[in-house]
């Protein structure tokens, strides 16, 4: 068994299992579920998996921080969930707040075009820097 499949089932059990999540996706450094019933998660036994930097709840998200090799770990559970990371996104039981839903709409938003912005951010500062030392007119 891999790594990053073991971190999975550890993260999925103690989320309550793949029953428990309503949407699961990832950033650059967090596994981001979505979850039917927060009662059912043990933070502190996911904290102390091997390869974990750390869990908490970020309004109605619970995020699990695995690092730079958060694609492969995400590769591992997405089976498991059977689809969860590609749900519909509606919440069951309590709505969504205003601010969250703003800032959700925010980061789906730039999420995709990040790169884009760092890469263009780098060769301005390249450009400017040539430029005072004389290298570019």
């Amino acid at each position: 068994m891999s790594k990053y499949k073991e971190i999975a089932e550890k993260v999925l059990g103690n989320i309550g299992g793949a029953s428990n999540v309503d949407q699961a996706w990832h950033c650059i450094t967090r596994l981001r579920f979505n979850l039917n019933d927060k009662e059912k998660v043990d933070i502190e036994s996911i904290k102390r998996i091997d390869g974990v930097l750390g869990a908490q709840f970020s309004g109605d998200q619970f995020q699990v921080i695995v690092g730079n090799k958060v694609s492969d770990v995400f590769a591992e559970l997405e089976p498991m969930v059977e689809g969860g990371g590609s749900g519909s996104g509606e919440r069951k039981g309590e709505k969504q707040g205003i601010i969250s839903a703003t800032m959700d709409f925010i980061s789906g938003v730039f999420t995709p075009i990040l790169p884009a912005l760092a890469g263009a951010g780098l060769l301005k500062g390249f450009l400017a820097l040539f430029v005072t030392v004389g290298l570019v007119e």
